[in-house]
């Protein structure tokens, strides 16, 4: 039996996203098993700078625990105020916390709302810290590593960093995010409506070319501290459990990543539905599903334009669906109501191939697709490659407009392929199962 704490953006319906999915779902699975669970998470600002941890109710047997004044969150905002960041505090009261609950092992799910004193304390108390990369958070202050229509896997010199952060929050707005009326009413119908009008307007503004603000020169020196700050925090983590060996790639060229294991994630959700999929593709019509956002950052507008392209060739036998409620941008495009969880088996019956281009770190849906026996097209962005063995249970392609093109048109031109890709789905891909992942997490990566 472990003593496990994990560090996590907090709990449901508050917190939400793949990161808080997967931290609660492996955290509830590890009470499952008979480990005890806690879970720490950055909350509310007050007036002042001492730190508080408070206990607060229970979630599905994990423990919680309150961090009051962490450090701010800029969710994917980016940042351009640099004071709520990297500040030293005084670490006592973290170490009368670990004193008192000795866990085994912490398991790091973000570094946002983290002080580094935390790290350090861990450290001095000799506690074994593991950290999962659920996105670029530390070396991308907006967690996309995307800007300008291009992937800067290797900006070293945080070149556009001022401008690609030209939406981020200010200290006011993200401490009334991080208060807890904002959480009683987070969830309410209208509020849900008008952070969906934000993240779209913003996606959409983010789609065109930008100029680089006159100020971005002064200000990329601050962005390089900025990471050289959380580079810190990465060399004082003892493991880095890397969620695909995409996630390795990009992290390689900031950290050391000898340290690292490569661990293909799932979540609690995840179930062998492969005997449901009854798909067969109709009248020669391919149906693709796009189930991202509508994101320049997730390659939709890319894939919009390898279809556009071969639309106006004339090959036309295929129906893009994606699932934003808004207008079809194109006679190709099916624009659905975004889904929820469980209309999953009727959103993966309407797909003959599932398309992500580009992902920030993983891909929950192409895990999703595989479970349900849909075939998958991926780029080499996509950390969820790791499970699609090529030209059988999907394909893979360079993140270019140019392959995804020539990628897109051998298919359309030959649907028996995807047929074929379908029946190897079914006998060739094993379902990850969340019970399974936890013992590979505690046996290979924790111990």
């Amino acid at each position: 039996k472990l003593k496990i704490l994990h560090y996590s953006l907090g709990f449901p319906p508050y917190a939400r996203g793949g990161l808080t999915k997967y931290a609660i779902d492996i955290a509830a699975e590890q009470v499952r098993q008979g480990h005890d669970v806690g879970m720490l998470w950055p909350g509310r600002v007050l007036n002042g700078s001492s730190i508080k941890i408070k206990q607060g109710k229970a979630f599905q047997g994990i423990k919680s625990f309150e961090l009051e004044n962490p450090e701010y969150l800029p969710q994917i905002y980016g940042i351009r105020d640099f004071d709520g960041f990297q500040k030293n505090v005084d670490t006592k009261v973290y170490e009368e916390f670990l004193n008192r609950e000795k866990p085994d092992v912490i398991h790091i799910h973000t570094l946002m709302g983290m002080h580094i004193g935390f790290l350090e304390t861990a450290n001095k108390l000799k506690i074994k810290t593991v950290y999962t990369t659920h996105d670029f958070f530390g070396i991308c202050p907006k967690t996309t590593l995307f800007f300008n229509n291009e992937i800067c896997e290797k900006n070293f010199e945080c070149k556009g960093c001022y401008t690609c952060c030209e939406n981020a929050l200010s200290i006011k707005k993200m401490k009334l995010l991080q208060s807890p009326v904002y959480r009683n009413i987070k969830n309410t119908k209208i509020l849900g409506v008008l952070r969906k009008y934000k993240k779209n307007k913003i996606f959409v503004n983010e789609s065109g070319l930008k100029e680089l603000q006159k100020e971005d020169k002064i200000y990329s020196e601050n962005y390089r501290k900025l990471r050289e700050g959380y580079i810190r925090y990465f060399e004082k983590i003892f493991t880095i459990h890397f969620n695909s060996t995409y996630m390795r790639d990009v992290f390689r060229n900031y950290i050391n990543v000898d340290k690292g294991i490569v661990c293909n994630i799932t979540h609690g959700e995840i179930k062998d539905n492969k005997k449901k999929y009854t798909k067969t593709i109709e009248n020669n019509v391919v149906k693709i599903s796009y189930l991202g956002p509508i994101a320049e950052y997730k390659g939709f507008y890319v894939l919009k334009e390898a279809l556009n392209q071969l639309y106006q060739e004339g090959i036309r036998n295929f129906q893009l669906t994606v699932y934003n409620g808004g207008e079809n941008m194109a006679p190709y495009i099916n624009n659905k109501p975004s889904f929820k969880y469980e209309e999953l088996d009727k959103v993966m019956n309407e797909a003959d191939l599932v398309v992500a281009l580009r992902d920030v770190s993983y891909g929950f849906t192409v895990l999703e697709a595989l479970s349900y026996g849909v075939p998958v097209m991926v780029t080499d962005k996509v950390g969820a490659k790791d499970l699609v063995c090529p030209d059988k249970t999907g394909t893979i392609c360079d993140y270019d407009i140019e392959k995804i093109k020539t990628e897109l048109k051998e298919l359309l031109n030959h649907p028996e392929k995807i047929e074929k890709m379908k029946n190897n789905v079914l006998n060739m891909f094993e379902v990850p199962l969340i019970e399974r992942h936890v013992q590979d997490i505690i046996n290979g990566i924790y111990r």
